[in-house]
């Protein structure tokens, strides 16, 4: 599957990142860790519970 050029997560690294906000770190917090927005962590924890 090719990604857009500028992707700062790949498949792995947003599943990683919804893992760790289901395990209960704060939105912002794993954000902040995996250098993404609030906006782009919320995204992708919702899309992973549509799954």
């Amino acid at each position: 599957m090719e990604q857009h050029p500028n992707v700062r997560l790949t498949t792995r690294g947003r599943e990683a990142l919804a893992s760790r906000i289901e395990s209960g770190v704060p939105v912002a917090d794993a954000a902040l860790q995996m250098g993404v927005s609030q906006q782009t962590a919320s995204k992708c924890l919702r899309r992973s519970r549509s799954w």
